[in-house]
């Protein structure tokens, strides 16, 4: 296989730490100011304790170029994504959301993200992947809803 998703652990806390502070991530982010190491650190454990955060790293060719987190409250879930500079624009960001949709099924029953206006290629992955898209006023929301 090509590619396919595992769950985050203990030992990618530096590798998602310099992804986090990537200069296309902070720009894509609603709070796109620079993470430190402390915060990220304290962040992190947290994240890997909460039975409600799904947390992948997707590896394409046995190398990790991405990660995709769904946090979920109740049935619903909310997805971060990011992909590694020299890996954008090949498709990897719609084959990464189709493994973390299958690996949704039975977990929730609605997926959501929030898209900047000027993050042209998310907006095109979550209309690529048939998510319902809704413009607000500083952001689009995408949803799909599962059976």
């Amino acid at each position: 296989m090509k590619y396919r998703l595992q769950r985050v652990c203990e030992e990618d806390r530096d590798l998602l730490f310099r992804w986090a502070n990537d200069k296309e991530c902070r720009k894509n982010s609603f709070h796109s100011e620079a993470i430190s190491y402390e915060e990220h650190c304290k962040w992190f454990s947290k994240q890997l304790i909460n039975q409600m955060c799904y947390m992948y790293l997707y590896y394409y060719e046995n190398m990790p170029i991405g990660q995709v987190r769904i946090n979920c409250e109740g049935e619903a879930g909310c997805i971060s994504y990011f992909i590694a500079s020299e890996y954008r624009g090949q498709g990897h960001a719609y084959n990464m959301l189709q493994s973390m949709e299958c690996e949704m099924q039975g977990k929730v029953k609605q997926l959501t993200a929030f898209v900047k206006y000027d993050n042209i290629a998310s907006q095109m992955v979550f209309k690529k992947s048939n998510y319902v898209e809704i413009k607000e006023k500083d952001y689009i929301k995408y949803s799909k809803n599962f059976n």
